[in-house]
């Protein structure tokens, strides 16, 4: 998946690079809102990336970094601001809860874990700012977010179940998603 996604990155790198020379010497605020959209997708993209990588949500910094890595100088006065970043990060936990339903469904029960503790996490610090003013996007994306997270909890909440339930070891149970039940014939 990794290398798939290094791949695809090189045509994101491209994009923000054109854009860069696009806005270079042009007041940056004044374009912002018509790459926002883009520029959240290119923080959903890095930090699922470097997620995949490390476990640990990356910091604008570190994103600008990567950025910085394969464009070099044609960054010009490209950043990713506050606001991108956050609404980005919040389009993340719909990747997350999507990599963690496959996960169950393969029975790579410890990763699930993982991302739930990774999803809550998020979802608390994001608790914080949720009546903030400025970001106007961010009430939509705090009730998807919520929704992602809840669709792990109950994933998780099944492996347990599943688990007491059957009271098999985990290698049996792995396959079990892959079967239909009585009721799906």
């Amino acid at each position: 998946i990794l290398g798939k996604a290094q791949e695809d990155m090189k045509f994101i790198f491209k994009v923000i690079s054109d854009l860069a020379k696009e806005i270079e010497g042009e007041e940056y605020t004044r374009f912002q809102r018509a790459f926002s959209p883009g520029c959240q997708e290119l923080v959903e993209a890095l930090t699922f990336y470097h997620f995949l990588r490390f476990g640990e949500l990356a910091p604008p910094p570190v994103l600008m970094g990567m950025v910085k890595s394969v464009i070099g100088d044609g960054v010009g006065s490209f950043y990713i601001c506050l606001e991108d970043y956050l609404l980005g990060v919040c389009d993340l936990t719909g990747e997350l809860m999507r990599l963690c339903i496959n996960n169950a469904a393969q029975g790579n029960n410890d990763v699930c874990y993982s991302i739930l503790d990774f999803v809550k996490a998020i979802y608390v610090g994001f608790q914080s700012i949720q009546h903030r003013r400025g970001i106007h996007e961010i009430g939509k994306k705090l009730d998807v977010m919520e929704q992602s997270l809840k669709k792990v909890e109950y994933a998780c909440c099944e492996i347990m179940l599943r688990g007491t339930e059957y009271q098999y070891p985990a290698d049996i149970l792995q396959g079990l998603n892959d079967k239909p039940s009585e009721y799906e014939s």
